[in-house]
C-alpha cells in the first residue's frame, strides 16, 4: 500500500471501526440464534412451543450476548489502541491522529508523520475473524443438537412402565394387529388444559388438541419393519428399542381427528380412531344490561355490568373495549378506552363478573353514546368477544325542545306539551322550595300530582280504559246483582258469569297497533310513578319518571313519522278499449334455459352400493369372495374412497362403516347382517338429500276429481245457455 496522508489514515481507522461493530453484531446474532434454537427445541419436546417462545428466546439471548460482547460499543480511540497493541511499527502513537494538531508538540508532529507513512504498509483486518467462525460453529452445533433432541424425543420410550397384555385389550372389543402381544399408549395433555399425564389401553385414542401421544408396542416375534399409517398417508416407520426388534415406540402430537393403521412387515391392521377434543373459545353471556340502554334524567350515571364467562379449561385474560362518541353530524368524535377486568390467578373455567362503571369517569356527557363489548382469552390464547352494546345518556335540551312538533303525524301533541309543562313546573317548584311555606309547597305538589293524574287518564282513553268514577260505579252495581241473584250450582258457566266483569275487552277496542299499545302502557306506568311521588311531596324522585314518560311519548311521535308517505303514487293510465278483452297476445313468457347435469357420479356410486349391500344381506352364509364380481368389487372400492374421506373428518361416525367395507371385500371373512346395516346407514348419511330433478308433476286422485267436477260444471252451463 502506498504512503497515506494524515486524513487517509484517520478515514482508514474509522472504516475499521465500522467493520468491527458490524462483525460484533453478526457474532451476537448468530450466538443468540443458536441459543434460541436450543430453547425452541426444548419447548417442542415438552409440547409448549409457540412463535412467541422462539421470539422471546432470541430477544433475551441477543441482549445477553450484547452485554458479554462489547465490541459493538467500541469507538475510534479504541480501534487506534487496538492497532497499537497489534502492530509494533506504530510505536503506540496511533491515537495522535485524533488529537488537535495545534496542541501537538514538535516531536509529536514528527511521530504523526512517521506513523502515517507506516500505516500504508500495514495489512487491513481480515473479513472473517476467529470469533465469527466460532459463532458459525455454535449455530451449526445448536441446529444439529436440536434435530437430534426432537428426533429422539419423538421416539422416546416409556420408562419404568409395564405394557398392557394382549388379553386385556381384546376384552374391550378392539381387533389388534397380528403378532402384537402388548401395548401401551401414553397421552400427555398440552399445558393449557391443566390436566395430568394419563395412560390409555387400546389403539383408539381420544385426546385434547395438541396433546403428545406416545405408543409402545411389543411383538411376539422379531419384526423387520413396523410403521404407522395416518389417514391413508404414506407410512411412518417406527424405531426398535431392542436388538431383538420386538419392542417398538413412536410419539406424535395430534392436532386433528382421523384414523390410523399399524403396518407390520407390510400387513396392515384394522382402522383405529383418533378423536381430537377441540378447545372452544370463551363463551361470553352478558346478563345485564340489555343491548340498548338509555339512562334517564335523575338516574345514576353508572353502567352496571353482569357478565357470565365460561371456558373448557380456563380464562386467562379479559377486558372491556369501549368507544365513546360525542357530537353530531360531521363534528362527531370517537375515543377508544380499554377497561381491564381482574381475572384470578387460578384461571377459573367459569367466571361471573359484576362491575359498576362510572360513566362520568369515562368523560361521558348527556347526548353521548358509549359502545362497548367484552373480550376474553382462554389458556390456549384464543380470543373471543361478545356482541356490541350501546349506552346513551338522555339529553334534556333535546328532549324539552319543541323542534319537529309541527311536522309528521302526532298522536296527541297537546298532551305531549302538557307533560313538558309538567316537568317545567316541577323543576320550578324544586327551586322555590326554600322560599315558600311548607303548606304552600304541599298544596302545589299535590296540584302537580292532580295534573299528572288528568294527563294519565287522557292517555288511558287511547287504550280503551274508562275513567275511575265509571269503573267504580259498574263494580258497585255488579256486587249488588251478585247478592240478589241465586247461584246455580249445576252450571259452571253461570257461576263464572255472575262474578266476571263482562263487557268488551278495553284494549281490543282501540285502533292502535300492538307495538304502540305496549309503549303507551309503559308511558302510563311512568305517569303512575310520577303521580305517586308528587302526591307524597317527593319531587326529586318524581322528576326521573316525568322525564322518562316524556321520552316515551316523543319516541311514539317519531315512530309515527315512519308511516308518512314521502312520494306520491302515480298509477299507470288504463286503456278502456283493452279492458276485459282477454287479449294476451302481447304478453310473453320469460323462459330461462338451463342445462342440468343429471349424472352425479358420487350419488350414483353410493346408490348402487346400497343396492349391492341389500343383495349381500340376502346371501348370508355364503362367501363374499365367491359372490362378488369384478364390477361389484370396483364399486365397493369407489365407495371406500368416499367413506375414507368422511372418516378423516368424522371418524366416530364413519370409521365403523369403513371397517365393514374392508371386511366385505376380504377373502377370509364375511360381514354379518348388523355390520351391513351399519354400512347402509353410513352410506345413507353420505347420500343425504338429493337435488330434485325437474319433471312433470303427476296428479293425484283429488286433482283428477276436481278436474272432472269442473268439466261437468262447464258442460251444464253450456247446455243451460243453449
Amino acid at each position: 500500500m502506498a504512503d497515506m496522508t494524515e486524513r487517509e489514515a484517520k478515514q482508514w481507522i474509522i472504516q475499521l471501526r465500522w467493520r468491527t461493530v458490524l462483525m460484533a453484531l453478526i457474532n451476537i446474532f448468530l450466538r443468540a440464534l443458536a441459543v434460541a434454537i436450543l430453547l425452541s427445541a426444548t419447548a417442542i419436546i415438552f409440547s409448549k412451543h409457540s412463535y412467541w417462545t422462539s421470539f422471546f428466546s432470541l430477544l433475551l439471548a441477543f441482549i445477553g450476548w450484547s452485554i458479554y460482547i462489547k465490541d459493538w460499543r467500541i469507538d475510534n480511540l479504541g480501534i487506534a489502541k487496538r492497532l497499537d497493541r497489534r502492530f509494533a511499527q506504530l510505536e503506540e502513537s496511533t491515537t495522535l491522529l485524533f488529537k488537535d494538531k495545534t496542541a501537538l508538540s514538535f516531536l509529536e508532529r514528527l511521530q504523526l508523520e512517521k506513523i502515517t507513512m507506516v500505516a500504508g504498509e500495514l495489512k487491513p483486518f481480515p473479513t472473517c475473524d476467529k470469533r465469527l467462525m466460532n459463532s458459525l460453529g455454535w449455530l451449526f452445533s445448536a441446529g444439529v443438537l436440536s434435530l437430534c433432541l426432537i428426533y429422539f424425543a419423538s421416539y422416546r420410550p416409556v420408562v419404568n412402565t409395564k405394557l398392557t397384555p394382549l388379553a386385556a385389550i381384546v376384552g374391550k372389543g378392539e381387533k389388534l394387529p397380528a403378532r402384537v402381544s402388548e401395548l401401551r399408549v401414553q397421552i400427555v395433555p398440552p399445558a393449557y388444559t391443566g390436566k395430568v399425564e394419563r395412560r390409555k389401553d387400546g389403539f383408539s385414542i381420544s385426546a385434547e388438541k395438541d396433546a403428545q401421544v406416545s405408543w409402545q408396542l411389543r411383538t411376539s416375534s422379531a419384526v423387520k419393519k413396523l410403521g404407522f399409517i395416518f389417514n391413508d398417508h404414506p407410512e411412518i416407520p417406527l424405531r426398535s428399542l431392542n436388538k431383538e426388534k420386538t419392542l417398538w415406540a413412536f410419539s406424535q402430537q395430534v392436532v386433528k381427528s382421523g384414523f390410523y393403521q399399524v403396518s407390520i412387515d407390510g400387513i396392515r391392521s384394522d382402522f383405529y380412531q383418533i378423536e381430537v377434543i377441540p378447545d372452544h373459545p370463551v363463551v361470553i353471556n352478558v346478563l345485564h344490561p340489555a343491548a340498548y340502554l338509555t339512562i334517564d334524567i335523575g338516574a345514576a350515571q353508572v353502567l352496571g355490568l353482569k357478565v357470565m364467562m365460561k371456558d373448557d379449561y380456563g380464562i386467562s385474560d379479559a377486558y372491556i373495549a369501549a368507544t365513546l362518541t360525542s357530537g353530531k353530524g360531521e363534528s362527531v368524535t370517537f375515543k377508544e378506552k380499554k377497561i381491564a377486568i381482574d381475572i384470578p390467578a387460578t384461571h377459573p373455567k367459569q367466571l361471573q363478573l359484576v362491575k359498576n362503571i362510572a360513566l362520568e369517569e369515562l368523560g361521558m356527557k348527556p347526548a353521548d353514546e358509549l359502545y362497548y363489548e367484552i373480550h376474553a382469552r382462554d389458556n390456549h390464547g384464543q380470543w373471543s368477544r361478545s356482541g356490541m352494546f350501546l349506552v346513551s345518556i338522555q339529553d334534556t335540551t333535546e328532549l324539552l325542545s319543541m323542534a319537529g312538533m309541527d311536522s309528521g303525524l302526532s298522536l296527541v301533541p297537546e298532551y305531549f306539551r302538557s307533560q313538558r309543562q309538567l316537568i317545567i313546573d316541577t323543576e320550578k317548584l324544586i327551586k322555590e322550595r326554600k322560599g315558600i311555606s311548607d303548606a304552600e309547597f304541599k298544596s302545589r305538589s299535590n296540584s302537580l300530582g292532580e295534573d299528572q293524574k288528568m294527563l294519565r287518564l287522557r292517555y288511558g282513553k287511547f287504550l280503551g280504559e274508562e275513567d275511575e268514577q265509571g269503573h267504580e260505579h259498574e263494580e258497585h252495581v255488579a256486587d249488588r246483582s251478585h247478592a240478589e241473584k241465586p247461584v246455580s250450582m249445576g252450571r259452571a258457566a253461570d257461576v263464572l258469569s255472575d262474578y266476571a266483569h263482562k263487557h268488551d275487552q278495553a284494549e281490543d277496542a282501540t285502533f292502535f297497533e300492538p307495538e304502540l299499545k305496549t309503549k303507551l302502557k309503559a308511558t302510563l306506568t311512568e305517569m303512575w310513578n310520577s303521580e305517586l311521588h308528587l302526591r307524597t311531596y317527593k319531587l326529586l324522585q318524581a322528576l326521573p319518571f316525568e322525564y322518562k314518560a316524556l321520552r316515551l311519548l316523543k319516541d311514539l311521535q317519531q315512530q309515527s313519522r315512519v308511516y308518512v308517505a314521502k312520494t306520491t303514487f302515480k298509477p299507470s293510465v288504463l286503456k278502456p278499449e283493452k279492458r276485459l278483452s282477454a287479449d294476451l297476445s302481447q304478453i310473453k313468457m320469460s323462459v330461462t334455459q338451463a342445462r342440468l347435469n343429471l349424472v352425479n357420479t358420487r350419488f350414483a356410486v353410493l346408490k348402487e352400493t346400497l343396492e349391492l349391500i341389500e343383495g349381500l344381506k340376502t346371501k348370508q352364509g355364503k362367501s363374499n369372495n365367491g359372490s362378488l364380481t369384478t364390477p361389484e368389487i370396483r364399486l365397493l372400492l369407489q365407495s371406500e374412497r368416499y367413506l375414507m374421506a368422511a372418516a378423516i373428518t368424522q371418524p366416530q361416525r364413519y370409521l365403523a362403516a369403513l371397517k365393514v367395507v374392508k371386511k366385505t371385500m376380504s377373502k377370509h371373512s364375511d360381514a354379518n347382517e348388523d355390520e351391513l346395516l351399519t354400512l347402509q346407514s353410513a352410506i345413507a348419511e353420505l347420500i343425504g338429500d338429493q337435488p330434485s330433478i325437474p319433471g312433470r308433476k303427476t296428479k293425484g286422485p283429488s286433482a283428477t276429481l276436481s278436474t272432472l267436477y269442473f268439466h261437468q260444471l262447464k258442460r251444464l252451463i253450456v247446455e243451460n245457455g243453449k
